[in-house]
């Protein structure tokens, strides 16, 4: 029975057996503490080093964030933007475009620069202009688009007289009137312009016309009843003539002349279509005015703006 079994384990002789068995129970004990101990600092350990990963990642996550967002930006001010625009018009059917130099450049910090990109507009597509030749001294430059169905306008022969009649085409006050081309119509004034600055003599270079302009009008065509170009629209100077005498005087507008669009067209190569021999129609002016007058457009980067307005 039981008793015996009690007398049997007592027994001295199954003592060191008993002791073995328990030193068995301790060492198996022990193991699995150990490893239960291991098991825990194993999962804490890979806690911790899920966490530090966590934290890298966010790290990294927010850092990646910074620099898109910075790159953004820094796009952002590297993306061109309208800054002005103004008027030119086809000289061969191929898409060279003649405007005048202060079209597509920009003035900043006392200097000149040319704007970051210059775009012209054809029947409201927008497309981007090469600018191939600038003459600073009399405010010419031509451009190269693809132009699709362009008509190239003529330039004269001779220069224009005074009491020749002329119409101006171009787009005035962009954005506050109608995207369509604007005509005005006058007569040659002068053959002549007033003196350039530290100048003694009048500027032959110019012609006066009464013709009204706008800004916008520069770089576009002043063309005659034949529909040949007899000068190109270079600046109004009622607003200068105002700030130096207190006059504001009416009717006074500026062109460059034929002779020296010509000579600069013809130095930079370009094979210019004949002078047209008899006056159009009315008809036949207006078709070939809307589809070789087009606005030019410059633009330069949003800092670059920015700078210019402080």
């Amino acid at each position: 029975g039981d008793e015996d079994c009690k007398q049997a384990l007592g027994s001295p002789a199954l003592k060191p057996t008993l002791q073995a068995l328990a030193k068995v129970e301790r060492t198996a004990k022990e193991k699995g503490e150990r490893q239960e101990a291991a098991r825990r600092a194993e999962d804490a350990r890979q806690r911790q080093i899920a966490a530090r990963q966590r934290l890298e990642a966010a790290k990294i996550a927010e850092e990646t964030r910074q620099l898109l967002e910075a790159e953004r930006r820094a796009a952002a001010e590297r993306r061109p933007v309208p800054f002005g625009s103004g008027t030119g018009f086809s000289v061969t059917p191929s898409g060279y475009i003649l405007t005048n130099r202060h079209v597509v450049t920009y003035r900043a910090e006392g200097k000149s620069a040319l704007c970051n990109l210059v775009t012209v507009e054809q029947v409201s597509v927008l497309k981007e202009a090469e600018i191939i030749a600038i003459d600073d001294t009399n405010d010419l430059a031509l451009l190269k688009v693809a132009m699709d169905g362009s008509d190239a306008l003529a330039i004269n022969a001779t220069n224009a007289a005074p009491l020749d009649n002329i119409i101006v085409a171009g787009f005035p006050l962009s954005g506050k009137l109608s995207s369509s081309v604007k005509v005005t119509k006058g007569v040659v004034n002068s053959d002549s312009g007033p003196p350039l600055p530290g100048s003694l003599g009048d500027n032959y270079s110019l012609l006066q016309i009464d013709a009204a302009m706008q800004p916008g009008n520069s770089g576009g065509p002043i063309i005659n009843e034949w529909g040949n170009v007899v000068g190109v629209a270079v600046g109004m100077y009622a607003e200068k003539f105002r700030r130096e005498t207190g006059i504001l005087p009416q009717n006074i507008n500026f062109g460059i002349k034929s002779s020296i669009a010509r000579t600069f067209l013809s130095a930079n190569n370009i094979d210019l279509p004949l002078p047209n021999l008899k006056p159009l129609t009315t008809l036949e002016l207006r078709e070939r005015i809307t589809k070789s007058t087009h606005k030019v457009i410059c633009s330069i980067t949003r800092a670059q703006a920015r700078r210019i307005k402080k």
